[in-house]
C-alpha cells in the first residue's frame, strides 16, 4: 500500500444509480414524478401552500421568464429571503436554466449585503417583504441588478413586481408545452453558490457544481442514509440560505412529502408543528436540542411521535445527546458532520443506530483521512489531527477566489474542515473542535466545545459560551460566558468548582467567569465566537 493510501477510509458504494444528467433534468423528472403529490409546501402561520402541479408548472414559467427577461447561463440569481413557500421556485428555475443561484442571508446589514452583491454581481435579486428595503436602497449602487422581485404576491412598490407578476410579463402557458431544461456539463458547471459561514473573515463564495448537486441527491436516495418516516411530511425550519436547510427541504420535495414551512425558528411554533403534523424524524442544530432538552415549554407539547432526531451544523455534546433522550421518548439521537464545501454531509450515524460521542460513519462516494496539521500525513485510529475528505460532493472551489480554494486543500486534494477530530477502529469519526478556535494556554490546547459540553450539564447553567482571552504570559486564558436559569443564584465560585471536578488543570476557567443574558449565536445556532470573543476582549481591556 501506498503512503497516500495508507490510512485512508472511504465510505459504502452508493446503493442507487449516479445521476448523469443535469441537475436542472433530474429535478424536472423528479417533480414530473410527484405531480399528483398533492401539496408541496405550506407556509404554517398562513396557511398559504403550493401543490405540485403548481410547483412544476410555475417554475417552468419562472425558467421560460428568466430566459426570455434576457439571462444567460452567465447571468448570476440572488436570493434574500426568511424561509417562504416560494423559495424554490427560483432555485429549481435557475438550476433548470443553467443560471448558478446564490442564496443570501436576509439577516444581513446593507454591509454584508455589500460585499455579498461585489462578489457575484447578481442580474436580479428574489426577497422577501423583511429584506426588500435594503435591497431597493443597494440596486441603485449596483448596476449589474436589472430587477428585484419580491415574494409577497401583494406587495408593489418602487423598483419592486411580484414574482406572478415577473412571471406572467414574460412567459404563458404555452410554453409548458415544449419547455425542457438546459444540458450542461454537470462536472465543472456551476449550479449554487452558497456562502460559507464566515469564521474566519468575509464569508466565501462555495461553488456547487451539478455534480455535486448530483451526488448529494443520490445520497439521499439511499436506504441506507435515509431514515424513512411513515408520516410523509419534512419539517422546514432550518434556514434556507444554508446548506443545510436547504437540503433538507430539497430532500423532502425529492420524495414527494409535504414541507411545512416556518418563516422564522419561534420556539412554540416549532414544538406546536412537532404535535401537529406527528413528526417522526426531527433534523436540527444543537441550539434546537437545548430546547428539547431545558425548556419547560417542551412539557406543554406531545412530541411523542418523534422516533428519530438527526443533528448538524455543530457538535453535539454527549451530554446533551443524552438529556434530550430522558425527556423525550425517542431512541436515536444521531449526529452528523456538514460543511457547504461539502454539499452538506460527510458522515452521520446510520439510521436506527446509537454511538453517543459521534458523528458517524462516511457517507457513500465520500473519502475521509484525519491528517497531521504540520504535515499533512494521514494519521491511524485515534490519532488526532485535521479531519479531511474527498469525492465527488467537495465544492469546485470559493467563487473568484483562487488564492482561498488554493488554501483549502491539502498536497493530494483532500478538502480540509478545519476541525480537530479522529476516528475509531470502527470507521466512526469524532470532532473536537476548530483548529482556529483551540485555546492556546501554555502551550496546551484546550478545546470550547469540551468545556462547554460540561458546563451545560450544570441544572443551574441554560446557555453557556467558552472562549480565550489574551494572557501575557500564558497566551490565552480559558473563559465562560454563562446565562444562568431563571431563579438561580449560581456564582462564579460555583461555576469554576464545578468545572474543575470534570477537567485538568490547564483546562480550567483561568480567565473566569461573566454572567450574561444571552449568547450570541448565529441563525443556525452556533455560537459567534467573533461576537463572544469581542465582547471578552473589551471586558479585558477595561480592567487595564
Amino acid at each position: 500500500m501506498c503512503d497516500e493510501e495508507k490510512y485512508v477510509l472511504r465510505g459504502p458504494p452508493l446503493s442507487v444509480p449516479t445521476i448523469e444528467v443535469s441537475s436542472g433534468r433530474f429535478l424536472y423528472d423528479r417533480l414530473l414524478q410527484n405531480i399528483d403529490r398533492g401539496i408541496a409546501l405550506i407556509n404554517e402561520k398562513t396557511g398559504e401552500s403550493i401543490t405540485y402541479k403548481e410547483l412544476f408548472e410555475t417554475t417552468q414559467r419562472l425558467a421560460v421568464s428568466l430566459r426570455n427577461f434576457g439571462l444567460t447561463q452567465k447571468s448570476i440569481i440572488a436570493i434574500c429571503s426568511s424561509n417562504s413557500t416560494y423559495y424554490l421556485l427560483p432555485v429549481f428555475a435557475g438550476i433548470f436554466e443553467g443560471i448558478p443561484v446564490v442564496p443570501i442571508n436576509p439577516t444581513y446589514t446593507e454591509y454584508e449585503l455589500t460585499h455579498a452583491f461585489n462578489l457575484v454581481h447578481p442580474d436580479i435579486v428574489f426577497c422577501s417583504e423583511n429584506s426588500a428595503g435594503s435591497i431597493i436602497r443597494l440596486k441603485e449602487k449596483f448596476s449589474c441588478i436589472r430587477t428585484v422581485i419580491i415574494f409577497n404576491l401583494n406587495h408593489y412598490g418602487a423598483g419592486l413586481q411580484t414574482i406572478h407578476h415577473f412571471i406572467s410579463n414574460w412567459s404563458s402557458n404555452k410554453d409548458l408545452d415544449s419547455y425542457t431544461p438546459v444540458d450542461v456539463s454537470i462536472n465543472d458547471h456551476v449550479a449554487l453558490i452558497m456562502f460559507s459561514s464566515g469564521t474566519t473573515g468575509l464569508p466565501k463564495g462555495v461553488m456547487i457544481t451539478h455534480r455535486n448537486f448530483n451526488t448529494r441527491r443520490a445520497v439521499m436516495l439511499d436506504p441506507n442514509v435515509v431514515y424513512k418516516p411513515t408520516t410523509n411530511i419534512t419539517l422546514g425550519v432550518l434556514p434556507f440560505f444554508h446548506i443545510f436547510g436547504l437540503n433538507t427541504i430539497i430532500t423532502g420535495i425529492q420524495y414527494g412529502r409535504m414541507v411545512v414551512v416556518v418563516e422564522k425558528f419561534d420556539p412554540i411554533l416549532y414544538l406546536s408543528c412537532i404535535e401537529k403534523y406527528k413528526i417522526e424524524m426531527i433534523v436540527a442544530a444543537p441550539a434546537i436540542l437545548q430546547i428539547l432538552a431545558k425548556s419547560p415549554l417542551v412539557e406543554k407539547f406531545d412530541l411523542s411521535h418523534v422516533k428519530d432526531i438527526l443533528v448538524g451544523s455543530a457538535p453535539l455534546s454527549p451530554t446533551l445527546e443524552e438529556a434530550v433522550k430522558k425527556r423525550l421518548p425517542v431512541k436515536y439521537v444521531r449526529q452528523g458532520y456538514s460543511m457547504t464545501e461539502g454539499t452538506a454531509t460527510f458522515v452521520s450515524v446510520p439510521p436506527h443506530t446509537e454511538k453517543v460521542g459521534s458523528c458517524g460513519k462516511l457517507y457513500p462516494s465520500v473519502i475521509g483521512a484525519v491528517k497531521d496539521v504540520a504535515t499533512e500525513e494521514n494519521l491511524g485510529p485515534l490519532k488526532i489531527g485535521e479531519l479531511c475528505f474527498k469525492g465527488d460532493i467537495i465544492m469546485k472551489g470559493y467563487y473568484k477566489n483562487e488564492e482561498a480554494t488554493k488554501e483549502a486543500f491539502t498536497r493530494d486534494g483532500y478538502l480540509k474542515t478545519g476541525d480537530v477530530g479522529y476516528y475509531d477502529h470502527e470507521g466512526y469519526f469524532y470532532v473536537i473542535d476548530r483548529i482556529k478556535e483551540l485555546i492556546k494556554y501554555k502551550g496546551y490546547q484546550v478545546a470550547p466545545a469540551e468545556l462547554e459540553a460540561i458546563l451545560i450539564a450544570h441544572p443551574k447553567i441554560k446557555d453557556v459560551a467558552v472562549v480565550g482571552i489574551p494572557d501575557t504570559s500564558a497566551g490565552e486564558l480559558p473563559m465562560a460566558f454563562v446565562v444562568r436559569q431563571l431563579e438561580t443564584n449560581l456564582t462564579e465560585d460555583g461555576v469554576i468548582s464545578y468545572l474543575n471536578e470534570y477537567v485538568s488543570s490547564y483546562k480550567r476557567l483561568h480567565g473566569g467567569v461573566k454572567f450574561v443574558d444571552e449568547i450570541p449565536r448565529n441563525s443556525l445556532g452556533k455560537i459567534d465566537r467573533k461576537k463572544v470573543k469581542a465582547i471578552a476582549t473589551s471586558l479585558t481591556k477595561s480592567k487595564l
